[in-house]
């Protein structure tokens, strides 16, 4: 009766890990894609931020700025969480199983979330093209941040205003030192343009830049960033779905492993 028992001990500990190995071997598999998956969030998110200036976009709409954070922030997350999920598949230890199950379906929501975003800021390239920007051009003397992020474009995108220097006739007599332009406008740094070296018949394009900055937005996000839009709301979706999948299995692991300690258990009770 007692090797009855035994042989029953033994076969449900060969069925236990015959099933645990297949979990195992799919959240594996399902670690390295999403890790994969991470690396390119982070990477987008750095290219977005620091190749188009999409952060320094805030003032015209807070998904503009919220978008690289995102994904860069969610993108390390994901990272930690998949190395973490080799480790705890391997240590069969239910509430880190639970932990990466409950990890990875949050991930989810937030990596849904910033599909949404993206599908956002698709739907603003293609309704107004910027053409909020004269609103946010107004904030320039008296907000900081927006002073901020337009001198940074400005100086990065070699443009001055929205659609040209003349933008600023409107508030030219609230720059410092009566300029006709702000001082990220310039062609070198420190070149101060004031309006009376403007009007002296000296050449503009010596001094500062005289091209607007949407329609060099316009021709950037038209022709590289919608196509980026696209293709993250592909990916980010699958990116989603497997990481709803390792959730998924991490908990099934999680269960069998309960059901293996609760069938040794009743077997030790019936046979003492």
């Amino acid at each position: 009766m007692g090797l009855r028992r035994s042989d029953s001990v033994k076969t449900t500990l060969t069925m236990y890990i015959t099933r645990s190995n297949k979990y195992q071997k799919w959240i594996g598999s399902l670690s390295v894609f999403i890790l994969l998956g991470s690396l390119a969030m982070i990477f987008s998110g750095m290219v977005f931020k620091f190749s188009y200036y999409m952060d320094q976009l805030g003032m015209l709409s807070w998904s503009f700025e919220a978008f690289p954070w995102i994904l860069i922030c969610v993108g390390s997350v994901t990272f930690i969480t998949a190395m973490a999920g080799f480790v705890f598949s391997a240590t069969e230890q239910r509430p880190l199983l639970i932990t990466y199950a409950v990890c990875m379906f949050v991930l989810c929501i937030l990596q849904i979330a910033s599909v949404f975003f993206a599908n956002d800021i698709r739907n603003r390239m293609n309704g107004d093209k910027f053409s909020n920007m004269n609103d946010a051009l107004l904030g320039y003397p008296e907000d900081l941040a927006v002073k901020t992020k337009w001198d940074y474009l400005q100086s990065r995108l070699r443009c001055c205003g929205v659609n040209g220097y003349l933008d600023y006739g409107s508030i030219r007599h609230l720059l410092p030192g009566q300029q006709c332009v702000p001082d990220s406008c310039c062609l070198t740094s420190g070149c101060n343009p004031k309006c009376n070296n403007a009007a002296s018949g000296r050449d503009l394009y010596d001094i500062f830049y005289t091209f607007g900055c949407r329609s060099i937005l316009h021709k950037i996000y038209v022709e590289d960033v919608e196509i980026l839009m696209v293709l993250y709301g592909i990916l980010g979706t699958i990116q989603g779905m497997l990481e709803m999948i390792a959730a998924g299995l991490a908990l099934a692991l999680s269960a069998q492993i309960s059901r293996l300690v609760a069938d040794i258990n009743n077997k030790n009770t019936s046979r003492g």
